[in-house]
């Protein structure tokens, strides 16, 4: 990423480094220059595309993943990036419904003795592992609907809300 970023400063300061004004209509080498310039900043675009994939899979949490689309939140909107990131969006759905699941396993299996922090009362510790839950499934579903209405409309994700929604009862 560092080395990245070191070759998107080079090529801007290249830009700059023209030795004509770019406001001249008549300048002779701006559209040779800016070719070059819009060129490199596509291959930019696809090595950025490759590392936010890598780093993608390498997430190990739903979490994790929507930290890292977090990070590159405005490289996500170019278009190269955002038709790599887009082919990710089952494996969002997938790991949200094994996240789902897990939440669901620890309800029923928790649900007449819930783990309680030492320093809460069993009421409101009860209430605080709940509220937990639930906010386990809520923050993922808000950070879905951030991606767009198309990753909500697959089929997929119609299956995983209505889990979701029995889930959250």
């Amino acid at each position: 990423v560092q080395h990245l970023f070191a070759d998107f400063v080079g090529c801007v300061a290249a830009m700059r480094a023209v030795p004509y004004d770019v406001m001249d209509l008549d300048a002779k080498g701006f559209d040779d220059d800016f070719y070059a310039f819009r060129g490199r900043m596509r291959e930019m675009e696809r090595r950025v595309a490759s590392v936010v994939t890598q780093a993608f899979d390498d997430a190990s949490t739903l979490q994790g993943r929507f930290q890292l689309m977090d990070a590159f939140d405005g490289l996500l909107e170019r278009p190269l990036v955002h038709d790599e990131l887009e082919q990710k969006h089952g494996l969002l759905i997938e790991s949200y419904a094994a996240d789902l699941a897990v939440v669901q396993q620890l309800l029923v299996e928790n649900r007449e003795d819930p783990p309680i922090a030492a320093n809460l009362p069993p009421t409101a510790g009860a209430l605080t592992w709940c509220h937990g839950l639930q906010e386990r499934i809520a923050n993922p579903m808000e950070k879905f609907k951030g991606l767009g209405a198309a990753v909500l409309e697959r089929e997929e994700a119609k299956d995983v809300r209505s889990e979701e929604r029995r889930v959250g009862k």
